[in-house]
């Protein structure tokens, strides 16, 4: 484990900070690496550090194994797309912002799902999620309300437009008045209905509302109204900094980063202003001065309750391969008469894995096809392909997981593409070495008659799943 100096231990978590494009592919919304956050907080001196990209959780493995290299534990969370039905897709279908945190393993197969689900079933504009699937798959989350983009800090900045417009009102202006004070307790029994809806779905104990640590005007007078709404309803409170950059020094960067989005979907710079990995004094000097001392410490001391309630996940696993189905098939038996000489020929044909079976079929199909069985030197493709069925073989039982399932599952993408009309290139990269991928179709590269070895593809002695990266 690489030891970095520590300056200081920080009396917080960062429990909202977003990652740069190279694992949010959705947005450009950050600057954040994740060695470079993990580094950084290491030096900073926290314990802990969440990332919560937008819809995507393909940041979390890097995160995982950067924060066990530096000592630090890892949080795992997702800012989803929240609506009231992921069914109804028009123009007046709204999305609101939300932070889920994994607490435990449990917690985040219920954000994997969610995070899949989301794109599968609720796309429309967003990936989002609707309350019904947040009280389904709540198990194992904390659920904080996020930044501005939330449901509730969104009614509470209407409810402040309607105050400071109220001031600006003539004194007989008694209709005007009215229709405010009347639209600020119809916000207000939202924002109840909604607290309600948080604290059924992920308890008392799981929810949160979130501080952010800003100077911006649009966010001083929602933190000074979640104070009042905590202390009415009882709810606990953490503060973050929506981190979208590392330092300071880095807002010029994420402006340019803000300037390269479609015109239509372009932020308000000064928004991030305070959007970075901030200190515990920093976050102080901020916010002692919009709710106080008393309700800043504790909303830090929350972060660090939760960091310390999240269980080391169990992220390692063995790789996972699609359920493909197979076709029903059939063996012509052209390999029969060789099983003694060529024991992997048999040893596929009669596994207990139906992609092993079905991966010798499209063999025998192709041998038979590419008329292999008529060269002089059909004896040498017998071979080669005998060994090439050994190295998938073993490779199998070091890793727990069907090498044939998942050239099966290439094979039949490649299909598909085919199929629509798009073009493949000829063999890419080391696969094309690979005698049965030419015979099965997956390249065009018949690796006998140009002699390319098969190792450069794949060997038992490296034990992992080959890229088939035509």
């Amino acid at each position: 484990m690489e030891e970095l100096p520590i300056t200081k231990q920080q009396d917080y978590v960062p429990l909202h900070v977003h990652l740069d494009i190279g694992s949010n592919l959705i947005m450009l919304d950050s600057t954040i690496k994740v060695d470079k956050l993990v580094k950084q907080c290491k030096e900073m001196g926290f314990k802990a550090v969440a990332i919560t990209d937008h819809v995507s959780l393909s940041g979390h493995v890097k995160l995982y194994q950067e924060c066990n290299k530096h000592g630090i534990k890892p949080i795992i969370g997702l800012e989803p797309y929240l609506c009231d039905d992921i069914n109804i897709k028009d123009n007046n279908s709204r999305y609101d912002h939300l932070i889920l945190l994994a607490k435990n393993d449990v917690g985040l197969k219920n954000l994997q799902f969610l995070s899949s689900v989301s794109w599968e079933k609720g796309f429309y504009y967003r990936p989002r999620l609707d309350y019904n699937l947040l009280e389904q798959y709540s198990e194992g989350l904390v659920c904080t309300e996020a930044c501005l983009g939330g449901t509730i800090k969104k009614y509470l900045s209407k409810i402040i437009y309607c105050e400071i417009t109220m001031k600006t009102l003539e004194i007989d202006d008694i209709e005007k008045k009215d229709m405010l004070n009347n639209h600020i307790k119809e916000l207000k029994n939202n924002i109840t209905l909604t607290i309600k809806k948080f604290i059924n779905i992920f308890g008392k104990d799981n929810f949160y509302l979130e501080y952010q640590a800003s100077n911006h005007p649009d966010q001083i007078p929602v933190n000074k109204k979640l104070k009042i709404l905590a202390k009415h309803f009882g709810l606990k409170t953490i503060v973050t900094t929506d981190a979208h950059y590392l330092r300071p020094e880095d807002k010029e960067l994420h402006g340019i980063l803000l300037k390269s989005k479609p015109s239509n979907e372009r932020e308000q710079e000064d928004f991030y202003d305070y959007t970075y990995i901030m200190t515990s004094d920093e976050i102080r000097q901020i916010m002692y001065p919009q709710i106080g001392e008393e309700e800043t410490e504790l909303a830090m001391k929350n972060t660090v309750d939760i960091a310390n309630s999240v269980e080391e996940y169990e992220i390692k696993h063995n790789p996972f391969m699609p359920d493909i189905k197979i076709p029903v098939f059939n063996y012509v038996g052209i390999f029969e008469q060789y099983y003694d000489i060529y024991p992997y020929f048999k040893m596929f044909a009669t596994s207990d894995n139906i992609y092993d079976k079905y991966w010798l079929y499209l063999i025998e199909k192709g041998y038979i096809e590419k008329n292999i069985k008529d060269k002089d030197n059909y004896r040498e493709y017998l071979q080669r392909i005998n060994r090439e069925l050994e190295v998938f073989w073993l490779i199998s039982e070091k890793i727990n997981t069907s090498i044939s399932a998942y050239h099966v599952t290439v094979l039949t993408i490649f299909d598909i593409v085919r199929k629509c009309g798009s073009l493949i290139s000829c063999g890419r990269g080391s696969v094309g070495s690979f005698l049965i991928c030419y015979i099965t179709d997956i390249t065009q590269i018949d690796s006998i008659v140009y002699n390319l070895p098969y190792w450069r593809y794949a060997h038992e002695d490296r034990a992992e799943i080959s890229d088939c990266d035509n």
